[in-house]
């Protein structure tokens, strides 16, 4: 019993001594026992295993977001390098860089330098950049704007250069109030009457042509200059339709452009007269008139002095309805095509007497003027009664009208023509005198034999009298 007693207290104490000694090997290899930096070494191992378990899962965005942080310095800086060593080879004047500070930033996680500039400095460089790209831009006077083009200084509007290269502020004409076209430009229709473009009321008065075929030599600048002397401020071009007119030479279309500029050289108001009258309707050359009247109003879309009178006298059995109307709109429509602000003066049945009709109904077209005619020995007072009615409802215009009878002779009836001058002035209606000739009748303005280049008071008829005495008033 002594014996195995004996033999596990050796057991015992030799398991005691294997322990002590594996204790022992374990305390060798431990630092906190063999090393005095122990407790910094352990807090360090902890702090990198907490560090490491909690940014695992943030690993890659913090790389990204530090690769592109690097990637934008590393740019930043090289064009700032870049940019200075630029400025220091073109101009001695950038040294504006005052300090330059680098920093070395440490923590846990990552290093990074931060170069600092002075803000002043950079902003002063950011201007020297600009100046070596860009042009000094010109200093203009007060007359003058920059051009950003081509970087130079023009005139503002307004202005022009003088001999010596100014720019001075342009001279505008001063025009005084009178009755030609400088003044009263496109002409309007207001109320039923004749407005300007300041819709002000004007009344043009002057001459018809006798027809060009026959008297077109009396129409020329000397003696529309003289009419203009007078106080004309229109002509009227009678070219015929028949009788030896355009329908059988086409040709006579060019002594009407050489009138029109006439006018135009004079400022005067023209009328370009469709003078049918042997061919009563209108219908008859309805085609040849839009062919003309085509062709005139593209030619003269830009003239505010030209006036467009489409069918002079209609007569025989010719109606406001069936005839004159139709074919006006059809006429009316080719000359809008090219010429939108021009006055149009539509005839009216029975050579241009019955404005009673279209004043019942009129042509839609804001522009058009209906014609009436009258020769004072033969149309008197009934005549005026019935145009101061149609004036309620559409504007007229006198495109022809003579001292004598219908026929254009039979003598001089000077108390009725008076009366026909009161009425026209008193309501503002424009006239065109018959006829600037010297043929053998007493509507004709000068006598017989008088020269076709002047105008003066040894050749002026009883007829032309009295109408120099109605265009000076």
């Amino acid at each position: 019993m002594k014996k195995i007693f004996n033999t596990l207290i050796c057991a015992i104490l030799i398991v005691v001594l294997c322990l002590l000694a594996a204790k022992i090997i374990n305390m060798h290899n431990n630092p906190r026992y063999l090393n005095d930096g122990y407790e910094e070494y352990y807090r360090k191992e902890v702090k990198d295993d907490k560090i490491s378990e909690l940014t695992e899962k943030d690993n890659t965005k913090d790389n990204l977001e530090n690769s592109n942080n690097t990637s934008s310095k590393i740019a930043e800086n090289v064009q700032n390098n870049t940019i200075t060593k630029k400025n220091e080879n073109k101009s001695k004047t950038n040294n504006n860089i005052k300090s330059e500070e680098i920093k070395t930033v440490t923590d846990d996680k990552k290093q990074e330098t931060v170069v600092s500039y002075d803000k002043n400095a950079s902003s002063k460089e950011n201007n020297n950049i600009d100046t070596v790209n860009k042009e000094e831009p010109k200093v203009c006077s007060a007359n003058e704007e920059l051009d950003k083009e081509t970087n130079t200084c023009v005139c503002k509007v307004g202005y022009e250069k003088d001999s010596n290269g100014t720019c001075v502020k342009k001279e505008t004409p001063v025009v005084t109030k009178n009755n030609l076209v400088s003044y009263n430009g496109w002409l309007k229709i207001k109320d039923n009457t004749l407005v300007n473009e300041r819709n002000e009321k004007i009344q043009l008065k002057g001459m018809s042509t006798h027809g060009l075929q026959w008297y077109g030599e009396y129409a020329n600048e000397e003696t529309i200059k003289d009419l203009k002397e007078m106080g004309s401020n229109l002509i009227r071009i009678a070219m015929y339709t028949e009788e030896n007119g355009y329908i059988s030479n086409r040709n006579i279309k060019e002594k009407v452009a050489k009138i029109v500029e006439i006018a135009k050289k004079e400022d005067m108001y023209v009328i370009i007269d469709w003078h049918i009258l042997s061919d009563g309707d209108p219908l008859i050359h309805k085609e040849e008139a839009k062919e003309f009247f085509r062709e005139m109003s593209l030619k003269y879309k830009d003239y505010p002095n030209v006036i467009y009178e489409i069918c002079n006298e209609p007569n025989g059995n010719v109606t406001w309805e069936n005839n004159i109307k139709p074919y006006a709109e059809e006429v009316i429509k080719v000359i809008r095509e090219n010429s939108k602000k021009s006055i149009i003066i539509v005839g009216t049945p029975t050579w241009s007497q019955e404005v009673d009709k279209p004043a019942n109904n009129k042509i839609n077209d804001e522009l058009v003027m209906y014609a009436l005619h009258f020769y004072s020995g033969t149309h008197t007072e009934w005549l005026r009664e019935r145009a101061k009615e149609a004036l309620k409802e559409i504007p007229i215009f006198v495109s022809e009208w003579g001292v004598s009878d219908a026929s254009g002779n039979g003598g001089v009836y000077k108390e009725e023509t008076l009366k026909w001058l009161k009425f026209m002035k008193e309501n503002n209606i424009s006239w065109a005198n018959w006829s600037l000739s010297n043929k053998n009748e007493s509507s004709a303005m000068l006598i017989t034999g008088a020269p076709s280049n002047k105008i003066s008071e040894e050749y002026l008829s009883e007829s032309g009298i009295i109408v120099r005495d109605a265009l000076k008033n």
